[in-house]
């Protein structure tokens, strides 16, 4: 008697804490939005920032009470924007097409001149001093902190295929990938063109660098493979939707999204699929918490997991 009395308790204080209880969970934003976003990134946890079609720049800011607030940012370009990276909250960088590189120090978004007509898909911003830059035709960029160099490829054995993605861990340690299976790393003072043996010469769309020995990197038809040390592998991403971008929040445990609006969970070689909140292509992904993550895609959608 005495334990079906404390079974009933449990179950009636479960039922009455239960709205308390907070359910991190992914939700679309009602923003208003009427442009294609690319890549989002968040320079603190209540300072994100989307880019996208037209050379649209979005900054979303959080107060103490959770409430967020929409700015459509000036833009110094109408060119598409591709790709975003902060070093800080006040040093920014984004790129895009026909070679487009804006700098952000804090006020306002500046052009800086480009060294390539090419257009940009992928920028990591490291220090002050160190940003790398990738996009059609094999083309890599690199900042010093004042001027943007061309990197010279001609001597290598490196195809020209278009460059999708760029991560940066240090100044001596960088991978970018590409179409055709393409994954380049940097030592500091050259770049090599990585074998995987595990791949069908598939087009990859972002890469993710965590720590000194692994990688995640993904593509289209559903491809997600990890670098450990040396070696790579493939892991089950139970989708064959293209997957678009990825974010990790540790070494091993992130978020990917894809074509169809599903967002995959990481955690090391393990993956979990969430079916699509909504059915538009998510094209960027950001994560610095395991309990806050943002999303964005088509036709200016913004999703948030919190």
């Amino acid at each position: 008697m005495n334990r079906y009395i404390s079974l009933i308790t449990l179950i009636f204080l479960i039922l009455c804490c239960s709205d308390e209880m907070p359910v991190h969970k992914w939700r679309v934003l009602p923003v208003d939005i009427r442009y294609d976003l690319y890549d989002v990134w968040g320079s603190s946890t209540d300072n994100i920032w989307a880019i996208g079609e037209w050379g649209a720049i979005y900054r979303f800011n959080i107060n103490n009470e959770g409430q967020i607030t929409v700015t459509e940012t000036t833009s110094p370009t109408n060119l598409s924007l591709r790709g975003i990276s902060f070093f800080k909250p006040n040093r920014g960088l984004s790129v895009g097409d026909k070679g487009t590189i804006l700098e952000y120090k804090g006020v306002s978004w500046q052009q800086l001149p480009s060294p390539t007509a090419e257009n940009l898909h992928s920028v990591d911003f490291y220090k002050d001093d160190f940003a790398l830059a990738v996009g059609e035709n094999r083309t890599i960029l690199e900042y010093d902190g004042e001027n943007w160099n061309i990197i010279q490829l001609d001597n290598t054995d490196i195809p020209i295929v278009n460059l999708n993605s760029i991560s940066v861990f240090t100044s001596d340690f960088a991978i970018a990938v590409g179409n055709q299976g393409i994954i380049l790393e940097f030592n500091g003072i050259e770049w090599k063109n990585v074998e995987t043996g595990i791949t069908n010469d598939i087009d990859f769309l972002d890469v993710k660098v965590t720590d000194e020995k692994t990688a995640y990197v993904c593509g289209r038809d559903g491809t997600l493979i990890v670098r450990n040390g040396d070696e790579w592998s493939q892991i089950e991403s139970n989708t064959t939707a293209d997957i678009n971008a990825l974010s990790f929040y540790s070494s091993q445990e992130g978020w990917a999204v894809c074509e169809d609006g599903s967002i995959i969970e990481i955690n090391g070689l393990s993956t979990r699929l969430l079916l699509p909140i909504t059915q538009v292509t998510l094209n960027g992904v950001f994560s610095n918490s395991k309990f806050d993550a943002w999303a964005v895609g088509n036709m200016g959608t913004v999703e948030r997991y919190y």
